[in-house]
């Protein structure tokens, strides 16, 4: 039974004045390009076996195709002139390098002369063209669940107040060599393979925050979910548990879990970014697409400094019906704004004289890429907070307003760690 709290606040409130500032930093004005735009654009390589899937993504999408022969970067005139909403890029896994993926990123914010992110993108890849012809069908097939559920190993809390906050159907185990958030664990509630088996397949959302490499993400004793040549799997002491699931979208917070082919041509030891390489056969990317996920998000290099797709993407595209592929780019805006808005002196602000923040900034903003459709909304479901006000009333007097609110807090909210501490430590003395 839920106990219930009730705090009276007495609130003054006065008038007051707020000034945003917005910039745009430019060098030179370019040329100025004639625009005619479209809603999506498909984007494949010319000789690409891919080619056939694009031209009929494209035409069920109603989208115009670009094809580049040599260089991504030859579509970017067209780009330009269309100034598409979304894009989805077909690329082979071969070609899917870490630095073809950064170019992408970055020239994608070249559309305009702002130096922000311009186009909802998503990458569309598969290990080969009978699956891709597979993973197609399901994209243009996709229908948006009425609700959301959610099953989340070892999550931060802003998805654990998910449901408390708005209702929303989330379950979860928790990790002790988790990547970040509650990082304290029993056994009762640990993330096993076979409770992620047993979870994964009724989820239509998946997310992992735990230590990863381009192949693997480590669990608790010795337990690993693993890419392989003919999908996701758990494994340990050399058992395997198929982790086949028909998510719409699956979310790993770990390191380079999106690389899928090589190692940076730099490996920048300024943010401690690993040159561990990626491998097609073992790619979690392309197993977890093979195995059923519709859209896949995750970092292509080290993810480290608490810059996740957790903030603006829950907000948008969890929330309010807003496609992932857009949510994730104004994420990344929001962060490219901070390093740009400290370029001109403001009032009571300082000029950012840090360019190893600016930089890591920067790096940690291309690191996250989705791999999937960029227009998908994840449910019809439009959620609003469950509201914690239990009454409010106000009162004119004289020149300011009186208001109180009663507030009801919810105990259920609260994560005592010693309840955590006290089981690991009966665990622990046997």
């Amino acid at each position: 039974m839920n106990k219930k709290i009730i705090v009276i606040l007495v609130v003054v409130i006065a008038v007051g004045g707020v000034s945003i500032y917005f910039f745009k930093n430019r060098e030179s004005a370019p040329e100025p390009i004639p625009v005619e735009r479209t809603n999506y654009i498909v984007i494949v390589n010319s000789d690409s076996d891919f080619r056939s899937e694009a031209e009929k993504f494209a035409n069920i999408k109603n989208a115009k195709l670009l094809t580049y022969s040599q260089n991504f970067n030859e579509v970017m005139n067209e780009l330009k002139s269309k100034k598409p909403i979304y894009t989805a890029i077909f690329v082979k896994p071969e070609e899917l390098t870490p630095d073809f993926v950064d170019n992408i990123d970055v020239s994608l914010r070249d559309i305009d002369a702002d130096p922000y992110l311009d186009v909802a993108f998503g990458i569309i890849t598969s290990r080969n063209t009978t699956e891709l012809k597979k993973y197609v069908d399901k994209l243009l097939n996709y229908v948006p669940p009425q609700k959301m559920k959610i099953y989340a190993v070892a999550p931060k809390y802003t998805y654990r107040n998910l449901e408390p906050d708005f209702g929303i159907d989330i379950k979860h185990h928790c990790l002790t060599n988790c990547g970040g958030g509650l990082c304290i664990c029993d056994n009762e509630n640990r993330a096993t393979l076979a409770r992620i088996q047993n979870n994964i397949k009724n989820a239509n959302i998946f997310v992992i925050n735990a230590h990863g490499t381009p192949s693997s993400i480590q669990l608790d004793n010795s337990e690993y979910i693993e890419g392989s040549s003919d999908g996701i799997y758990g494994s340990f002491m050399n058992k395997k548990l198929d982790l086949s699931h028909n998510a719409v979208l699956s979310i790993a917070e770990s390191c380079a879990t999106g690389r899928i082919n090589g190692k940076p041509k730099i490996t920048d030891a300024r943010y401690e970014d690993t040159d561990v390489t990626g491998q097609i056969d073992t790619s979690l990317v392309l197993s977890f697409l093979q195995s059923g996920t519709l859209n896949y998000l995750a970092s292509t290099h080290v993810a480290n400094g608490a810059i996740d797709p957790e903030e603006t993407f829950i907000e948008e595209s969890f929330l309010q019906k807003i496609p992932i592929g857009v949510a994730l780019k104004d994420l990344k805006n929001r962060y490219i704004m901070v390093t740009e808005k400290y370029k001109v002196a403001m009032p009571r602000s300082p000029v950012n004289t840090d360019e190893f923040t600016k930089d890591f900034i920067l790096f940690q903003v291309r690191n996250w890429i989705l791999f999937g459709d960029p227009s998908i909304i994840l449910s019809n479901e439009q959620y609003k907070p469950i509201s914690c006000i239990k009454s409010y009333s106000e009162e004119q007097i004289g020149n300011k307003k009186e208001v109180e609110i009663q507030i009801q807090f919810r105990s259920d909210r609260l994560v005592e760690n010693s309840q955590y501490i006290d089981k690991m430590e009966k665990e622990n003395a046997g």
